[in-house]
């Protein structure tokens, strides 16, 4: 790959992309905890390994490490993490190339991701919360001005794996961006999605600044054509005067998307009379309005309350450096609101249901409530696209209740748990835990070596029998790392050593260390660590 000039260089800033990837890995599809520790501890070193080897033309892009992340529906979809270097680079390029784009939205129709102008946090969008309101906001206003009988409202299929690359970057070169930065990406998404032109990895700040701008031509041709419209990244609302023009407007629209490669998610997609949308609108607004004014109130929770694994693992294993917020007992604070509205899921269709849980679990688990608690072990069996967010909700009451690591043992256990997702999960939820079951360990040195499970939960499992083995189940680890074909894997090996005898782990360090610019890495941050 051609070096970058350094005039382009120059506008890449690593530590602010650094800032914003420890923000961001909190809601990472896989947990990764040799990535964070690069992150964390041996950054400064990744990136002078990344700017020098962009100017000196030595930079080759590695495929994702993926998982089939389960949906509600039974089917899945892709979710990715980049390698340390790759993900530096993504980060970097989508910061200097965001300001234009966002110049570009017309953000009276599109609500999503909006770029924030002083970012002190690290955050790049303004709060997911914030934007998600305004939205419902322009679509009540729409619906009660009485100018339009009927909306669409449409969801994109599979939206970020069918965008068409090339079209991405035609309009990002057409709207002002530098041609260099805007290269280098085409060759990155190229590479990561293994020469298919189309689709762009999923779950990362980058990609949800590029998602929001791919659909930039639709909002023009609606403004145009004088049709109000509101969008969510590809969550789309239109609003019609009668029946018939929706009816005719729908086909356009799914004509307008077949252009850029897309098509609607025809389960998800309708037209609706504006009464009905206004009633399914204002009623998600009425669930969530007074458990979003308590949390307003809740200090500790601070913008809106959201944690990840970097959060609620590193109370004990220092994974990172900037792990958390200051606690707050929950006797000190009002969870009324909060604990009523996660009861009333059981009374709302699928869809606001798995809302309600996304919104009050994280707002438990920091606050220590144990209201899902009994629900828990039932879910990760029956709603295993809600895998990730039990797991995390109990891996942060392991600070105050042990015991809770029971059903997250059983469900790493359990013969019915069929997807990689749903045994990753819980691996990481053990991680957390200050002991485990030898059974538990042996099912995690199993899946380690069985090639026919996916590299994600292969390297926590190793992660996992490093932190809670036995010396004898340790020692495996080692002889394993020769024979495993994996590099994503063998980084996971190298950093489980963390948990060895200073000897052998210096050995460890040692002997992998200069197997690959990632082992290095890792290497450096495990003797911080230490």
């Amino acid at each position: 790959m051609p070096g970058l000039d350094q005039s382009v260089l120059d506008k890449l800033d690593f530590q602010e992309a650094i800032n914003r990837i420890n923000f961001d890995q909190r809601t990472d599809f896989i947990w990764a905890p040799h990535y964070v520790a690069i992150y964390g501890n041996a950054h400064a070193d990744l990136i002078d390994r990344v700017s020098g080897d962009l100017r000196a033309g030595r930079f080759e892009p590695q495929l994702p490490i993926s998982i089939e992340v389960p949906k509600r529906s039974g089917l899945s979809r892709p979710g990715t993490i980049l390698s340390p270097a790759d993900r530096l680079i993504y980060q970097a390029l989508a910061d200097v190339i965001a300001p234009v784009l966002e110049s570009q939205l017309d953000r009276t129709r599109v609500f999503s991701n909006v770029l924030q102008v002083h970012d002190a946090e690290h955050h790049m969008f303004e709060p997911h919360d914030t934007a998600y309101a305004k939205l419902h906001e322009v679509v009540q206003q729409q619906c009660r001005s009485g100018k339009y009988s009927h909306a669409i409202k449409a969801d994109v299929a599979n939206f970020f794996e069918r965008m068409y690359q090339h079209n991405l970057v035609n309009l990002m070169l057409a709207s002002g961006c530098q041609t260099e930065p805007v290269s280098l990406l085409e060759k990155l998404f190229l590479a990561w999605m293994d020469k298919n032109s189309h689709g762009i990895p999923q779950g990362m700040l980058p990609s949800d600044l590029f998602g929001n701008f791919y659909l930039v031509g639709l909002d023009t041709s609606y403004a145009i054509r004088d049709v109000p419209s509101a969008r969510f990244v590809d969550d789309i609302y239109l609003f019609l005067p009668s029946l018939q023009v929706a009816r005719e407007t729908l086909v356009e629209l799914c004509a307008l998307l077949r252009k850029e490669g897309l098509n609607l998610n025809e389960r998800k997609s309708s037209i609706k009379e504006a009464a009905s949308l206004l009633e399914e609108e204002t009623e998600l607004d009425r669930l969530f309005d007074q458990a979003r004014q308590e949390v307003r109130q809740i200090s500790a929770l601070g913008d809106g309350g959201s944690y990840g694994a970097v959060d609620v693992l590193t109370f004990g294993l220092n994974e990172a450096a900037n792990a958390g917020d200051a606690e707050l007992p929950q006797e000190q604070v009002e969870v009324n609101a909060l604990v009523r509205l996660y009861e009333e899921r059981k009374n709302q269709r699928p869809y606001v249901s798995d809302q309600i849980v996304q919104f009050c679990l994280p707002k438990f688990g920091r606050l220590g409530i144990d209201a899902a608690l009994d629900d828990t072990a039932q879910a990760l069996q029956s709603e295993p696209h809600l895998t990730r967010t039990y797991c995390l909700y109990l891996s942060a009451l392991l600070k105050d209740d042990p015991e809770v690591a029971a059903p997250l043992e059983s469900a790493f256990l359990t013969p019915s748990t069929h997807s990689d997702y749903q045994l990753l999960w819980p691996a990481v939820g053990l991680i957390a835990s200050n002991s485990c079951s030898s059974h538990a360990v042996a099912q995690a040195a199993r899946v380690m070596k069985n090639l026919g499970r996916s590299e994600a939960v292969r390297a926590i499992c190793a992660v996992l029998v490093g932190r809670h083995g036995n010396a004898a189940q340790r020692h495996l680890l080692k002889q394993h790392y020769q024979d495993e074909p994996s590099p994503y894997v063998r980084s996971a090996l190298l950093y489980s050593a963390r948990y060895v005898p200073k000897p052998e782990r210096d050995t460890c360090l040692m002997s992998w260390g200069g197997h690959s610019a990632t082992n290095a890495l890792i290497a450096k941050a495990v003797k911080k660590l230490a």
